[in-house]
């Protein structure tokens, strides 16, 4: 070595090739950590979306509230989609019933169909009193077809209706029952016939996409004067 300057080059090579490792790391380092999130997000989707299908697409639920005031809150600004829901026999324990098979009945707005739940369905929601839509598994087991005509068995006697559609929901297939999606016309009907004790009427809502939820649902209970639990 003739002298400190011979110094140079050399360490010029070996900080190249510090400087190359750096960057690779830093490269397959931003690479991972793109790679750890992508697939957190993928799997917060999938769980969103497996959700959605299982319950429904809503943000609350409105429990013990008077019709005047949930029409109010539905129709406002922030509001897409919502929904009026009751039913009968909803735990499958009374006898309702049709070509034997044991039947849930529920009264709810086309929109529960077409937007609240995300299953999918199959013709059109019911139009008026005559009209019923059931559970696809009602095609599936009991070979019953859209514009077939049959009977529903209840307590107070039998009724007859129209099948106008079906809606995909698995949920009744273990139960190994029906559901039976009613209008609020029919399903009021059927309420004053049957006199029925297990009635609890609710309303879905659904907000708009961009919609700051929290506030949305703080404005509602102030401006309606109702608590958490409703």
């Amino acid at each position: 070595m003739k002298s400190y300057l011979s110094l140079i080059p050399i360490s010029a090579k070996v900080k190249k090739r510090q400087n190359r490792m750096t960057i690779l790391c830093i490269v397959l380092a931003v690479f991972l950590v793109t790679i750890i999130f992508s697939m957190a997000d993928m799997g917060i989707r999938a769980e969103k979306i497996n959700m959605i299908y299982k319950h429904g697409n809503w943000h609350i639920k409105l429990l013990e509230t008077d019709e005047q005031t949930a029409r109010k809150i539905c129709a406002d600004a922030t509001v897409a989609a919502a929904s009026w829901y009751d039913g009968i026999n909803y735990n499958i324990d009374k006898d309702y019933h049709i070509d034997g098979k044991k039947t849930a009945l529920c009264g709810v707005n086309e929109s529960f169909i077409t937007a609240i739940r995300t299953n999918g369905y199959e013709g059109t929601f019911p139009k008026n009193t005559q009209e019923i839509m059931l559970t696809s598994n009602a095609k599936e087991i009991g070979g019953i077809r859209i514009g077939d005509r049959i009977t529903l068995h209840t307590p107070a006697g039998d009724l007859h209706y129209t099948v106008s559609g079906f809606q995909y929901d698995d949920s009744a297939v273990f139960y190994d029952a029906y559901v039976a999606f009613f209008n609020k016309e029919a399903f009021d009907s059927i309420y004053e016939l049957t006199k029925s004790s297990d009635s609890y009427p609710e309303y879905y809502i659904q907000f708009e996409k961009h919609t700051n939820v929290r506030k949305a649902i703080a404005t509602i209970k102030d401006q309606y004067d109702l608590s958490d639990e409703k």
